[in-house]
């Protein structure tokens, strides 16, 4: 639905329009990954290590998110207020922004390490379904008023209801206390999850500062472009990360001391397959037939072809590099991790002001490929040493 839904907004808007969209949403994704503050990939692991301080972990968790939150949204905003004025975000970018960020405050990692996801699904399924009925009552009888404040108003809305029954059913099973003793276990949370935090907005050098870099050389139409091959990697998202939910807490669960190297290596490899076909999917055909796929678009959008070939191999190398991203995230090799990003992130820029000058779109989609290909490559080299060779109790 998603897929289809962004499709349409593509068509309507023109891929000016849609770039402009698309920027916004980019720049909503580093907000939201600078309130996570890296909790995403790290606190379901302390859910599991530490039950007896289950309300004090998820206590500190939201304070934390709430102080990069803040954080996060000033920094953006005085930034944008510096910037060109025809890359200023206008006020449905600003609000597009703000409702990523506020998605921070999901409670996905703690109704996981109550294995209660399918109460998750459904709250997840209700944000959603709210946000598509407002879009599309826009686009059957108001499409020439659809705009990007529109979707950010309706976008907004939804994401308020999704948090509102998150919270709803799980507040009266947590003990929640915002004092002092969460305040300085939030310190201490955000020093532990300093190397991953800072690796996973180094990863956003791969994808998100493609668009902001196309933009900035290329301009919003070229963007557009670009935006509508990367719905390919948007649809390929959706099946991983639901394929990477259930295998991250058994993740977490099988690096524990006295689970057996054979049982690690037997699940690990199970998990691989699974997520190396949920990339599979979606990727086999955005490189096969990339072409009849831009004529569901209009003509305009035709040159993305090449891009979305490109970014077909793209999404089956995330399905295969989530299960080595998870297990370095589970056995604490947050340092490692963050080394191989940040210096995999600095390819990728270089690549980024190499090959955009040149192909553009399809400049950025290959610089992607290769720089992220080269970290997902690295991260299994180093999940694979530490399989075979690694002698140590891992420390929970």
């Amino acid at each position: 639905m998603s897929f289809i839904t962004m499709i349409i907004i593509a068509k309507v808007f023109g891929k000016e329009l849609f770039g402009d969209f698309s920027y916004a949403i980019t720049v909503g994704g580093y907000c939201i990954t600078i309130a996570n503050c890296g909790l995403e990939r790290t606190l379901i692991r302390d859910l599991v290590h530490f039950p007896k301080r289950f309300d004090e972990y998820a206590s500190a968790s939201i304070l934390l998110r709430g102080s990069m939150l803040t954080l996060a949204l000033v920094g953006i905003f005085g930034v944008n207020a510096l910037v060109a004025e025809e890359n200023q975000l206008r006020f449905g970018g600003i609000l597009i922004v703000l409702t990523m960020g506020i998605k921070a405050f999901n409670l996905a990692a703690i109704y996981d390490a109550w294995d209660n996801m399918k109460r998750s699904a459904v709250y997840l399924l209700s944000e959603r379904s709210l946000y598509f009925i407002c879009i599309w009552t826009f686009i059957l009888f108001f499409e020439e008023s659809l705009s990007i404040t529109a979707i950010s108003i309706f976008m907004f809305i939804s994401v308020i209801l999704g948090l509102s029954l998150q919270y709803r059913w799980a507040l009266p099973q947590l003990n929640l206390r915002m004092d002092q003793k969460a305040n300085l276990l939030a310190v201490v949370m955000l020093k532990k999850n300093l190397w991953v935090w800072s690796a996973i907005i180094a990863t956003l050098s791969f994808g998100g500062l493609s668009k902001i870099v196309l933009k900035h050389i290329s301009g919003s139409g070229e963007l557009g472009e670009y935006s509508v091959a990367w719905l390919v990697v948007l649809l390929g998202m959706i099946l991983i990360t639901q394929v990477g939910r259930v295998g991250n807490p058994r993740i977490a669960r099988i690096v524990k001391p006295g689970v057996s190297p054979t049982r690690r290596i037997r699940f690990l490899l199970q998990y691989t397959a699974l997520s190396a076909m949920a990339g599979t999917v979606i990727g086999l055909p955005a490189i096969f037939f990339s072409t009849q796929i831009m004529q569901i678009f209009p003509p305009e959008y035709a040159s993305a072809a090449s891009s979305m070939r490109i970014l077909g191999f793209y999404v089956i190398a995330i399905g295969i590099g989530q299960v080595a991203t998870q297990y370095l995230v589970a056995v604490r090799k947050e340092r490692v991790y963050f080394i191989i990003v940040f210096l995999t992130g600095g390819l990728s820029v270089v690549l980024f002001y190499l090959l955009i000058p040149q192909w553009m779109a399809t400049g950025a989609a290959l610089a992607v490929l290769l720089a992220h290909g080269t970290a997902i490559f690295l991260n299994w080299i180093v999940m694979i040493r530490h399989l075979l060779f690694s002698n140590e109790e891992i420390q929970v």
